[in-house]
């Protein structure tokens, strides 16, 4: 005789985690769930960057390049710095 147990509630495989929404401006720029330190001591951005984020974002391409060249002239820059970009698996 098989006896079955209906009555019974069915069993819980994992009690669900809720789910905690992340701001995505307030993680930083380089951020990199691979090589997040916890531990690593970063404060997150203020307001006034994340109101320049938003001014700079909504600027045409016209004025981002004037914006560059400014920004260089400020800094003493004579020509921008050189950056070396990777076509993804060339690394092999």
């Amino acid at each position: 005789m098989v006896c079955q147990n209906f009555s019974q509630p069915a069993r819980k495989e994992k009690e669900e985690e809720e789910e905690v929404e992340i701001d995505q401006r307030r993680l930083p720029a380089d951020y990199d769930p691979a090589t997040f330190d916890p531990t690593e001591h970063r404060s997150p951005p203020t307001d006034r960057v994340f109101r320049l984020v938003d001014e700079i974002s909504s600027l045409t391409l016209a004025e981002v390049a004037e914006l560059g060249s400014i920004m260089m002239r400020k800094k003493g820059m004579k020509e921008p710095p050189i950056v070396g970009v990777m076509k993804p698996g060339a690394a092999h």
